[in-house]
C-alpha cells in the first residue's frame, strides 16, 4: 500500500479540503506556499541531477552522497533567489 505522501493525501492542499477551508493561493500565506512548493520541487530535481553520475558501489557510501549534495542550495536559498529575481523583473 502507497503512504499517504505519495497517493497525494497529505499536505494542506489535502487537508484543507478536508477541513472544508477553501485553498487560496492568492494570499501572502498561498505564495509563500507557491514559492517554496516550486523551490522544493527545484531543489529535487538538482539533487537527483547531483546523484546521477553514482553507480551501484557509490550508493551504499554515505560520506559519497553528502560529499555530492553538500553543493546543492538549500530550499530557502532558491527561495531567495526565486524572489529577489522576480522583485527585479517587476
Amino acid at each position: 500500500m502507497r503512504s499517504r505522501a505519495k497517493s497525494g493525501q497529505s499536505g494542506y492542499r489535502y487537508r484543507a479540503t478536508l477541513k472544508g477551508h477553501r485553498i487560496d493561493l492568492d494570499s501572502a500565506r498561498g505564495r509563500r506556499r507557491r514559492l517554496i512548493d516550486l523551490a522544493t520541487r527545484i531543489r529535487i530535481r538538482l539533487e537527483r541531477e547531483a546523484l546521477a553520475g553514482r553507480n551501484a558501489l557509490h550508493s551504499l557510501n554515505e560520506t559519497d552522497t553528502l560529499h555530492r549534495l553538500a553543493g546543492v542550495p538549500s530550499v530557502f536559498e532558491i527561495a531567495g533567489e526565486i524572489q529577489r529575481k522576480r522583485r527585479v523583473a517587476r
